[in-house]
Formats: structure tokens, sequence, C-alpha cells
């Protein structure tokens, strides 16, 4: 018999804790929506301070304030590689893995 201590429940964990504890080829899909490490996307956002024209100045294409940065990508990727090989486990043959 199947463990169901994870069915039909909303579970808040730290992911790389949680996923090591559900079993291989269990899960039939996944959606998340990861944090993407870019600066100034935190509970301090500050409309005023962001859009100031001195914060506007690294890639056009992101709100006014934010920056990007190599190593931010570097890590994000470190990071959500090995989530996404604990996502590719748990999940089953056929399963979906959406990502945002």
């Amino acid at each position: 018999m199947k463990n169901n201590k994870f069915t039909n429940k909303i579970i808040c964990a730290d992911t790389l804790e949680l996923l090591p504890q559900i079993e291989d080829n269990s899960i039939d899909v996944v959606l998340t929506d990861p944090p993407c490490f870019l600066d100034k996307l935190d509970n301090n956002w500050d409309y005023e301070e962001v859009s100031k024209k001195n914060n506007q100045y690294t890639i056009k294409s992101l709100p006014a304030g934010m920056k990007f940065d190599r190593e931010q990508g570097k890590r994000f990727y470190a990071w959500y590689l090995d989530i996404s090989k604990e996502i590719f486990r748990i999940l089953k043959p056929g399963g979906f893995f959406f990502f945002f």
C-alpha cells in the first residue's frame, strides 16, 4: 500500500527537503512557479525607489528597478537543476511537469 501522507494535501515545505520523501513514479502532475532570484522581488519592494531614473539601467525588458546579474542566473540554474532531478524522479511515466 502506498503512503498517503501527501495525497490530497497542500504542503508548505522546503522543496529540497520534501521531494526526497516522495516515492519514485508516484506523482501525475507537478505545477511550479519558483522564485527567479531577481533583485527587488522581495517584501522590501519600494515603488518610489525602483521607479527612479537611476535604477533603470540594466535590462530594459525587466520592470523598473529589477536587476539581472549573471551570478543570480547561475545560482538559480544550480538550485533548480537539483529540484528538477527530484521532480522527474517522482513523476509517473507520462506525467506532466509545468514550470512557469
